[in-house]
């Protein structure tokens, strides 16, 4: 069961039971924003740019978006990768 803090700015912090959890939604999460932002008329032929980092929750989300049936459904030239 996901928590739902609410910050200034909008911001919000979730926390999941287990890196599994989390790991699938990150990566859920990620996919949706970016086709949702190559879906946006007012984005087209703006890059999407994605800031990655490493450690173990990262790896699994990683493992998790390499699976996802979405993945041929983005434009991979169109999104900027950056890692950290």
């Amino acid at each position: 069961m996901a928590e739902d803090f609410r910050f200034a700015h909008n911001a919000t912090v979730y926390g999941y039971d287990n890196q599994d959890i989390l790991a699938a939604v990150a990566a859920q999460k990620l996919v949706t924003l970016i086709m949702q932002w190559q879906n946006n008329v007012e984005n087209l032929n703006k890059p999407f740019h994605l800031l990655l980092t490493g450690g173990t929750d990262s790896i699994r989300m990683f493992q998790m978006l390499a699976s996802n049936p979405l993945l041929p459904a983005i434009n991979w030239s169109n999104v900027h990768i950056w890692w950290a």
